[in-house]
């Protein structure tokens, strides 16, 4: 693949990166808002203390994954930002590699988690193969330099 075609193909993946990564944040945001009030409400919604304890720790089990949900779009943000910037200007590359790689392992080891836990496999398997098509096409832009 051409340099000018790898940096179209990047791009358009560093726009949905972009957009992937503002939903993920926005999401992130209400989940942690909502695990925040599920442990703040829990002794008004439950009377019984096994009640009240279940619904506490389904507001801590929210609060981390709103956590997890905006460290992750907050990694999309940047490495839909960085792409942005490699797609104008091939030198800049590098950052986009090793974001892209570092992406690419994460990715796996979310697959990996999701699989052993028996987990939504498809999501996990789609943030896989978007890690995996950013890297690819930032490797061959970094190898045509």
């Amino acid at each position: 693949m051409d340099r000018p075609a790898s940096q179209k193909y990047l791009r358009v993946l560093s726009v949905l990166d972009v957009a992937l990564g503002v939903l993920s944040i926005v999401a992130g945001v209400v989940a942690l808002s909502g695990g925040t009030f599920l442990g703040v409400g829990s002794g008004r919604i439950a009377t019984e203390a096994a009640a009240a304890l279940e619904v506490s720790i389904a507001g801590q089990a929210y609060s981390i994954l709103g956590v997890l949900a905006l460290l992750a779009g907050l990694f999309a943000l940047v490495e839909g930002a960085l792409g942005l910037r490699a797609a104008r200007d091939a030198t800049r590359i590098m950052p986009v590699w090793a974001v892209s790689f570092a992406g690419l392992v994460l990715g796996i080891a979310n697959l990996a988690i999701t699989a052993s836990q028996q987990g939504d496999l498809l999501m996990a398997a789609i943030g896989m193969i978007a890690s995996a098509l950013m890297f690819w096409v930032a490797n061959n832009i970094r190898s045509q330099a």
